[in-house]
């Protein structure tokens, strides 16, 4: 486990920008990104409920629109 502290510059050096949140990066930066916070969040839950649904054709409690 690396700490970088509040100067974000030694994780620039460590993770491509492409990589990170749209809050973690330079406001000046216009490159590629992982999108927002929100919108990773949102793709990961999809992600996982379609695995979920996909690995034995039912949803499972804990999953989206299952029951917990």
């Amino acid at each position: 486990m690396k700490l970088h502290g509040q100067n974000l510059e030694s994780l620039y050096k460590d993770v491509p920008m492409r990589l990170l949140p749209v809050e973690y990066l330079p406001d000046d930066y216009k490159g590629p990104n992982a999108g927002t916070e929100q919108q990773i969040i949102g793709r990961l839950s999809q992600t996982f409920f379609v695995f979920s649904v996909r690995s034995n054709g039912r949803v499972q409690k804990g999953t989206k629109n299952g029951r917990m």
